[in-house]
């Protein structure tokens, strides 16, 4: 990664709850709209002081679209979950930005179990 501000990794995702209040995403939360292309996202799983990630992705393997800076007026801003049905639990290396390859897509045997969504 680049040279950057203290704490400018943390600013790779904008979380639902306060995208509106967050100086780095406020305006463009309200003005435009786009939509982003992946293989897949991951998610965390939480149980107590456990955590596992899951990589969720297409049924058929194919490109998700999801929508990014999603404004007010957006048909696209109300919530709901995107319709995967391909679920892997995965490594907790995809938690640092610094790691990237397709290694942290390999499935790993889960510390808990898929209670998901």
């Amino acid at each position: 990664m680049g040279e950057g501000p203290p704490g400018a990794a943390r600013l790779i995702n904008a979380r639902r709850e306060t995208v509106t209040r967050t100086p780095a995403f406020r305006t463009a939360y309200a003005r435009r709209r786009c939509l982003l292309p992946a293989d897949g996202y991951d998610e965390w799983q939480v149980d107590g002081t456990r955590k596992q990630p899951w990589f969720l992705s297409s049924p058929d393997g194919g490109s998700l679209a999801r929508p990014g800076g999603r404004g007010p007026r957006s048909s696209a801003a109300r919530p709901g979950r995107f319709r995967c049905a391909r679920r892997l639990a995965v490594g907790p290396a995809v938690g640092n930005v610094r790691n990237d390859g397709p290694e942290l897509v390999q499935p790993v045997a889960p510390e808990q179990p898929p209670m998901l969504f």
